[in-house]
């Protein structure tokens, strides 16, 4: 029999598509009401809020990322007998790339998923835990990406339905980093193909957002989205500074500082992926196995 769609039962929203005049999407994914269908219907209750919020502030990162470590001192308490003690804190970034070609390689003809996705069995657990927690999230940002950049949207769309290895996961982006507590200083991301979806989180001051060659400084709060061409543009944040956090996040141990989430497409990846049949990395071993669907259909 066939290898199934990519589909994902036990979460019902779809990903919209712009033309409710059509009975079958493009794409091959379920139409919704509007192209933000996901974000305009509904009611969203304080609990389902609370399902990306975690992980939107960073408690993903307990079972994602094992180094970085802020070191801060403190004071435990205890009278004038206190004692000065250091506590550190994670931060750095995690990339979930589900495919990708080797560190130096100039081709993705062989992908490889990054190793945050699964060296370890709490890891691999944790992935795909963060892609249905932040599926909510990632249906809104697919949405935005749709409707700005259509043909875009389109190109990341087939390549991803070739490329996806989590299939939690509902695209149509490749890969995504989660930037932890970290600054982040003028650079450009030449390995992207098109255009890279970014926004905050966390609770901070400053940290506004630099295209240099358009002389231009944007407002970068938590919250707000920026989709920019990271791969032409050279770009940084400036330097932000944690600010306090209210007690409701006190409660959930959560700190202050800046969480960055970013959505892309590996270059080298798409140009593998480009034309590729639904589910090839699945099917291949990310091109290092025969296709498995031959199997199936001889037996």
């Amino acid at each position: 029999m066939p290898f199934d769609e990519p589909t994902l039962n036990d979460v019902p929203l779809p990903l919209p598509c712009p033309d409710t005049t059509s009975s079958s999407h493009p794409t091959g994914l379920p139409p919704g009401d509007s192209p933000l269908s996901a974000i305009d219907s509904g009611d969203e209750s304080e609990e389902e809020d609370d399902i990306p919020f975690d992980v939107l502030y960073g408690n993903a990162r307990t079972g994602l990322e094992e180094g970085g470590l802020r070191s801060m001192e403190c004071n435990d308490g205890g009278g004038a007998a206190a004692k000065k003690s250091k506590k550190a804190e994670r931060t750095g970034a995690t990339h979930l790339i589900h495919g990708g070609a080797m560190q130096g390689r100039k081709t993705a003809d062989k992908m490889y998923h990054s190793a945050d996705f699964g060296d370890t069995v709490t890891r691999r657990q944790v992935a795909t835990w963060y892609f249905l927690a932040t599926d909510p999230i990632a249906v809104r940002i697919a949405a935005y990406f749709e409707v700005f950049w259509p043909r875009f949207y389109a190109k990341y769309r087939q390549a991803f339905d070739a490329g996806v290895w989590v299939r939690e996961d509902r695209g149509p982006f490749l890969g995504r980093v989660m930037v932890y507590k970290l600054q982040v200083s003028l650079h450009q991301d030449r390995g992207d193909f098109g255009p890279t979806v970014t926004f905050n989180a966390g609770c901070f001051e400053g940290g506004e957002y630099y295209f240099p060659d358009l002389h231009a400084k944007l407002r970068y709060a938590p919250g707000d989205i920026v989709i920019a061409l990271s791969g032409i543009l050279y770009h940084s944040v400036a330097e932000w500074r944690p600010a306090p956090v209210p007690e409701s996040w006190v409660r959930r141990n959560l700190t202050p500082g800046r969480i960055s989430h970013v959505f892309f497409f590996p270059k080298k990846s798409f140009l593998t992926l480009e034309n590729k049949p639904k589910l090839w990395a699945l099917r291949t071993a990310g091109g290092k196995c025969p296709d498995a669907q031959w199997f199936r259909t001889v037996v």
